[in-house]
């Protein structure tokens, strides 16, 4: 989704214009100073969608667009430069470009939402610019007994522009909380480096999201932005109702039942092995470090099954990944002679509600249970896990 800079398009609204009407009306106009060609693409949630090539003469080119909405364009010009465009129909859009420089600065006329979207190049511009000269001070230390000190110094000063730049997005932000414009901040980057993150500027997120519901609740970019957060919130939830069934799941307290299908789409219920003591054994045929305790905990089946020692296995197949998640389960089950018939899955990955009933996050995860269904270990190693079956037993 993102190259050295990631710039993501979304496409707002559905405002009622005549094509033929506005067409000629339609207009971006630039001026550049070394590139003789210029990609004219559309940014689509999901994708960057080729329109045109067009030639430049003198210095100076011109794009008609055809369209009857707001439409996000990236101008890709042969010297490098990548200029994004928020045209809005009837628009007479004038560019002055800068393509000598990283990346590419503009100064707009005629769209006052691609004249915000400038600023943020600007400042995109000048953090690059700033982070070339961090390395390079850092580049001339490298050897000096100075270094750590200086690091430090630089570590500081890094944080700072970052946080500068962050400042910058906001306020752009604020100026007009329902600019299509504003989506480009949060799909600003320099390599790996997001000037805005979801979790540390929900606030703002929220903000370009309400104005877009508000005025585009039917349009495709502001649904796809829509979804994404939902997914956000709804993956926050989930995250709190994992931690809360994780300080219920402690030692001293009764094991919540599981009742999940087993390879033959049998209900298999934890309570059913009542009476015996029961290892809970969360795994999935990917997770290498379970697939490498197997044969010992087999070892330890053979050994203490005839003492009233059983296994209860939750597997976690199913993530996005999984071409055949059931075959991988089966076949993990019997490459690794898991003996025990309690083999169980709902087939969802860690979408899986035992998730939030144990609150766990990783695999392998275990917990040992008492004949009366008392959790009396949780997450013991293998090494150890006899010395408590001796105890149990």
């Amino acid at each position: 989704m993102r190259n050295l800079v990631a710039i993501s398009g979304f496409v707002f609204g559905a405002l009622l214009f005549t094509g033929c009407k506005n067409e000629t009306k339609n207009k971006i106009t630039g001026t550049v100073f070394q590139s003789e060609e210029v990609i004219v693409s559309e940014l689509s949630p999901q994708q960057l969608i080729p329109l045109d090539t067009v030639l430049i003469k003198n210095g100076t080119f011109s794009y008609t667009p055809k369209t009857d909405q707001p439409i996000f364009l990236l101008l890709e010009f042969d010297s490098g430069s990548r200029i994004p465009v928020l045209f809005t129909p009837g628009e007479q859009i004038s560019l002055s470009i800068n393509d000598t420089v990283p990346f590419g600065t503009f100064v707009a006329e005629g769209s006052k939402s691609t004249q915000r979207m400038a600023r943020q190049r600007e400042a995109l511009v000048a953090t690059s610019r700033f982070l070339d000269s961090l390395n390079f001070v850092i580049e001339l230390y490298a050897d000096s007994a100075n270094y750590t000190l200086m690091r430090a110094k630089l570590n500081d000063a890094f944080d700072a522009r970052m946080a500068a730049h962050n400042a910058i997005l906001r306020q752009i932000i604020d100026e007009d909380t329902n600019d299509l414009g504003n989506i480009m901040a949060f799909y600003q980057s320099l390599g790996n480096l997001d000037f805005m993150d979801v979790n540390q500027d929900y606030a703002y997120f929220k903000k370009v999201n309400n104005g877009l519901q508000a005025n585009y609740p039917e349009n495709e970019h502001a649904k796809y932005l829509n979804e994404k957060l939902a997914g956000y919130a709804e993956a926050q939830l989930r995250q709190v109702r994992v931690d809360q069934a994780a300080l219920r799941v402690q030692i001293g307290n009764p094991a919540p039942e599981i009742s999940l299908p087993d390879l033959d789409g049998k209900l298999r219920n934890l309570t059913d092995l009542r009476g015996k003591v029961v290892l809970i054994d969360f795994w999935a045929s990917w997770c290498g470090p379970c697939r490498r305790a197997n044969p010992d905990l087999v070892k330890l089946y053979e050994k203490y099954q005839s003492k009233g020692f059983d296994v209860f296995s939750v597997s976690l197949d199913g993530i996005p990944q999984q071409g055949n998640a059931k075959n991988d389960w089966r076949f993990a089950i019997e490459n690794d002679k898991l003996q025990w018939p309690n083999h169980v899955s709902d087939l969802k990955g860690y979408n899986s509600a035992v998730v939030e009933v144990y609150g766990f996050e990783g695999i392998p995860f275990t917990i040992l249970v008492d004949r009366e269904g008392v959790i009396i270990a949780k997450n013991v190693p293998l090494n150890q896990l006899e010395d408590e079956l001796k105890k149990a037993l």
